[in-house]
């Protein structure tokens, strides 16, 4: 969560609503590629969309970092 501390400013409420958000919405196996995980990603996605807005550069980093923490997985 470090990583994503440091990305988003050091706002740590934004941090821990990113967090919380990516942690109820993500499903196994939601990062991959397959259809499948494609479908669970998206689902990540739209929900940390209307956590952070709708800037899509910040949304597509922010799930890059995401999907490469272990924790995320």
């Amino acid at each position: 969560m470090r990583n994503l501390y440091a990305n988003l400013e050091r706002d740590e409420s934004l941090t821990l609503a990113v967090h919380e958000t990516v942690m109820s919405y993500k499903k196994a196996g939601w990062t991959g590629n397959n259809a499948a995980a494609h479908m669970k990603e998206k689902r990540v996605r739209q929900a940390v969309t209307r956590v952070v807005g709708e800037d899509s550069a910040t949304v597509d980093d922010l799930l890059k970092l995401i999907k490469a923490q272990y924790e995320y997985h």
